[in-house]
């Protein structure tokens, strides 16, 4: 089983499920379905979370996924060599109920662009209930991605402060706030 098939079906799903756990946030996810694709160069992993606690994990593609992450395996793998996942494993293992109804009402799709200290970059693309339409591209540092992501910074405060630039649809950029407070 190679590292990303590893990381994808096995650790990624525990995190998910560990996270929820700890939380307590079962409880509030009765009764909701959130579906989520990960495309990595092609091949493809999808999820179904049923009311916080049943995890279905198929390596195939969900054409009506709520989230659909598309990343290059080349990228992917630098991330997991750096340590720098908390992006892809943020949209799975902090699921709530406001995060889910967020997830519900989005439309449309983002691009982050993070930069690393060694000027590499990664890109990942984020589709919300299958709307490439509005779109905004996101820039930033690897470093204040992943601030963000362990609560440490906020969305506003980095965009205010010049950390973070946004290109293109800001109403649907600031919709997609909650996913990341």
């Amino acid at each position: 089983m190679s590292q990303i098939q590893e990381l994808l079906t096995r650790v990624l799903p525990q995190k998910t499920k560990d996270s929820i756990a700890s939380r307590g946030a079962a409880a509030e996810l009765k009764g909701t379905t959130i579906t989520m694709t990960m495309d990595v160069s092609g091949k493809h992993y999808s999820y179904t979370l049923v009311d916080g606690a049943n995890m279905e994990i198929a390596e195939a593609g969900n054409p009506n996924a709520m989230v659909a992450i598309r990343v290059s395996e080349a990228d992917l793998t630098k991330m997991m060599q750096k340590n720098e996942l908390d992006i892809i494993q943020m949209v799975m293992t902090e699921l709530d109920k406001g995060k889910y109804e967020t997830l519900k009402r989005l439309s449309g799709t983002f691009k982050a662009e993070l930069s690393n200290d060694d000027g590499s970059k990664y890109q990942i693309e984020v589709t919300f209930n299958g709307a490439a339409d509005p779109n905004a591209i996101f820039r930033m540092k690897t470093s204040d991605s992943a601030a963000m992501m362990r609560k440490e910074e906020n969305p506003v405060n980095l965009f205010m402060a010049g950390a973070m630039q946004i290109e293109g649809d800001m109403q649907f950029s600031m919709a997609t706030q909650p996913l990341f407070v």
